[in-house]
This record gives structure tokens, C-alpha cells and sequence, in this order.
């Protein structure tokens, strides 16, 4: 809960850092690079433009958010990074799926920076409305947001992305890069931004599990659990990590440091996602009645 106390004093130049992001188009991740900065925990995009998981949305039982259909386990701990993400980008393409007329992405996501509050971030993505975002750091209210951007792409462009990884790795470097930092780097970040809260199709997240498996200096530091006790192996390129479940070919969570849970600098794990018909009233206080799946 954010502490009454320092929610005045803390929400306004959150807020306002959230806004100069919006404008910037930066990611999820970048965005809470920059907060932390501030010594203020994890902003939101209003562009949306850092997304989530790869597998189908479905409905779990006795709940009415979207959630990933798990797979069936397999053990991981012999295979090399090629054949972990290999099996990843073969599990996520062979989802059934593909949302290209879904109103909102609907995701559920749980952050930390450090030892700091856990922190339950819920993200409804607008296809050609408003967006809402509800994240009681920022605020005890529903959040108006723009329409959803994914890496700077809109729901639309998303699909129209190439599925063959070759041809998305070179049209992502040529498009999508901000040359920030070194281009590999880069590319390892922006696989994440449209995996994570994001409706990109089971095509396109095959493929984007493929582009990982050709970037060099990307390590297998092996089989992890994540913040939820959910079992994954974690990839990991300098202190940028991901876990991934191979054999549904979903993206668990994503941390900077350190692998194991607590240990992480910035950790964010990520519990459901899917298409949903309707999203909260904004500024209303708490959360706003779940969206229907979409069908």
C-alpha cells in the first residue's frame, strides 16, 4: 500500500517523470530505470509501449481475469540456450491465437525495486480507445493512458511485423533501435517490450524467441523459480534477465541483477494476460469490474 503520508509528496513527481516518458516513448523497463533514478519506485507508460507474456490466453478457474495457459513440463536442466529457446519459439507459435480486432490487452503484472513493496500493476491496453492503468504506487485511482504502443508500434503495426526471425531481426534493427546503447544490447531489451503486456500473436512471439537465440553474448544461467514459486529457466544478456517457461513458450518474469527473488535490483513478474471487451472508468478509486475475455 502506498504510504499515506508521502503520497502527496511522492505521486506528483512520479507522475510528472511518467509524463516526460509518455512523451519520450519510452519502455516499461526504461521507464523504471528512470524512476528509480529518482529514487522513486517503478513508473508507467501511458504509451504502453512495455509488453508481456507469450501463450494463449484463457480463462482460469474461479477467476475472471485472462491468464496463460501453463503447457505441460519438461525437463530443462540438460538443454543448452539454443534448444531453451528453440523450445520456446516452438511452444508460443503453436498457440492458438491472434488478436487483431481485441479492444484492450489486459495484463497483470507484480513489481519491485530492491527490497521495496511489491507492487500490483494492471494494465488494460486500448486497441483504438484509451488505455487504463491501475497501480497503487502512482495512485489509489484508475489511470487514463493513450492508446496502447508496443515498442512504439500501435496494435495495428504490431501485426505487421515480419514472423520469419530473420527478417524481423534485421527490420528491428533498422527500425527500432534508439542507439542508446550497442545494437545487441538494444535487441535483447526490445524482444522483451513486445513480449511483455502485449497482444502480439503466437507467429510473432515465435519469432521473437528465435531473434533472442541469435543475439551474441546472451548466457543460460538455468533452471530458476520466479517470484510466485513458478518454475523457469532464466536467460540472461549483461544484468538483464529473462525467465522463460520453454514449453509453453511464455515470458514468467524479467529482472536487472540478480536471477534469484530479493536478489534482483528492478524485478517484475508477470501473472496474466489476454484480449478483454472493456477496461474501468478512469479516476474511479480501486479496480474497476474485470473485463470479459474476448472471444
Amino acid at each position: 500500500m502506498t504510504d499515506r503520508k508521502s503520497s502527496d509528496a511522492g505521486q506528483r513527481p512520479l507522475l510528472h517523470s511518467v509524463h516526460h516518458a509518455r512523451t519520450r516513448g519510452l519502455t516499461l523497463l526504461a521507464i523504471l530505470v528512470t524512476v528509480v533514478s529518482l529514487v522513486l519506485v517503478i513508473g508507467a507508460t501511458v504509451d504502453l509501449e512495455g509488453k508481456l507474456p507469450a501463450a494463449t490466453p484463457t480463462l482460469g478457474p474461479n477467476t475472471a481475469h485472462p491468464v496463460i495457459s501453463p503447457g505441460k513440463s519438461r525437463h530443462t536442466a540438460s538443454l543448452s540456450i539454443s534448444d531453451v529457446l528453440r523450445q520456446a519459439g516452438a511452444a508460443a507459435g503453436d498457440q492458438p491465437g491472434g488478436w487483431p480486432e481485441a479492444s484492450y490487452w489486459q495484463s497483470v503484472t507484480l513489481y519491485r525495486h530492491g527490497s521495496g513493496p511489491l507492487v500490483r500493476r494492471e494494465v488494460w491496453a486500448g486497441h483504438h480507445s484509451a488505455g487504463r492503468l491501475l497501480d497503487t504506487r502512482l495512485s489509489s485511482a484508475v489511470i487514463p493512458l493513450r492508446e496502447g504502443r508496443f515498442a512504439g508500434l500501435g496494435w495495428d503495426e504490431l501485426y505487421a511485423l515480419p514472423t520469419e526471425s530473420g527478417a524481423l531481426d534485421s527490420r528491428l534493427r533498422a527500425t527500432r533501435l534508439d542507439g542508446l546503447r550497442d545494437s545487441d544490447t538494444e535487441l535483447f531489451a526490445l524482444v522483451g517490450d513486445l513480449l511483455r503486456e502485449s497482444p502480439a500473436p503466437p507467429t510473432l512471439r515465435k519469432a521473437l524467441w528465435e531473434v533472442v537465440a541469435r543475439v551474441p553474448g546472451v548466457s543460460l544461467v538455468g533452471a530458476v523459480k520466479d517470484g510466485t514459486g513458478r518454475p523457469g529457466v532464466a536467460i540472461e544478456r549483461g544484468e538483464h534477465g529473462y525467465v522463460l517457461d520453454p514449453t509453453a513458450g511464455r515470458l514468467l518474469e524479467e529482472y536487472i541483477g540478480s536471477s534469484k527473488p530479493g536478489g534482483a535490483g528492478w524485478r517484475a513478474t508477470y501473472l496474466e494476460q489476454g484480449p478483454a471487451v472493456s477496461a474501468p472508468t478512469a479516476n474511479q478509486t480501486g479496480p474497476g469490474p474485470s473485463p470479459s475475455k474476448a472471444s
